[in-house]
């Protein structure tokens, strides 16, 4: 079995997993917040959370919101919400829909195992490919990488509905993308996307701004070197 197969087993492993422990039932006012906002997108086609299940004016929970212009808005950084929305526009139109604090609902386990599950499956999978890459054995990758699947705060953080899980997903997948660009045929739509995913990485976690430009920093250091290379004139001897 090749490294591409054992990857996506990985993946589907990592997956079926998260939806044994994913939480039913919104918890906090952090991904309250989130989910309101998902909520009133689909079914009022706004940002605006005033009329969500989950905005409960006396709820002490739900702290996660600006008051703007007379109305109530999350104060998360938005993309996040509006990038998730198609899973719940499908439970939306299949009748399923979210509930107040504590109350078991499983559009929330839903929207959370189809975002959060996948973003943390892919994370998993990703560092298999990044360590079989590198050249590390078969059964070291795989340790390490269960390591991070079950020994590490990763599970936790895909169970629930966050910023953190997918920003640490698509940006090591944008370091895989750009580290390994010379492996792909055409690298510069490797580069492309490893571009795309940091800045997707970025609007979810405005933080990790740092650690890409460090990357950025990276890659332009490589890119010149190389052409540089590609530029030095041949000496006589070299063209004799």
């Amino acid at each position: 079995m090749n490294t591409t197969k054992r990857s996506l087993i990985i993946f589907i492993l990592s997956f079926l997993f998260v939806a044994l422990f994913t939480k039913s039932s919104v918890e906090s006012g952090n991904d309250a917040s989130r989910i309101a906002t998902i909520e009133s997108l689909v079914e009022k086609g706004t940002f605006i959370i005033d009329d969500s299940a989950l905005n409960v004016s006396d709820h002490k929970k739900f702290n996660d919101k600006i008051f703007y212009k007379g109305h109530f808005y999350s104060s998360k950084p938005p993309v996040l919400s509006f990038i998730s929305t198609p899973v719940y526009f499908v439970l939306y139109k299949l009748g399923i829909e979210f509930k107040d604090f504590d109350q078991p609902s499983l559009a929330y386990y839903l929207q959370t195992l189809f975002t959060m599950g996948i973003y943390y499956a892919l994370l998993i999978a990703v560092l298999y490919l990044f360590l079989m890459k590198k050249g590390v054995n078969e059964k070291n990758a795989i340790l390490l990488t269960v390591a991070l699947a079950l020994g590490t705060l990763m599970p936790v953080f895909g169970l629930v509905f966050n910023n953190h899980m997918p920003s640490t997903s698509l940006l090591f997948a944008s370091f895989y993308l750009m580290y390994f660009r010379n492996s792909f045929k055409r690298k510069y739509i490797a580069l492309f996307f490893a571009g795309l995913l940091a800045g997707f990485a970025i609007t979810f976690e405005p933080p990790i701004i740092s650690i890409v430009s460090l990357m950025a920093v990276f890659l332009i250091a490589e890119l010149k070197d190389a052409l540089k290379l590609e530029l030095t004139p041949f000496t006589k001897e070299e063209v004799e």
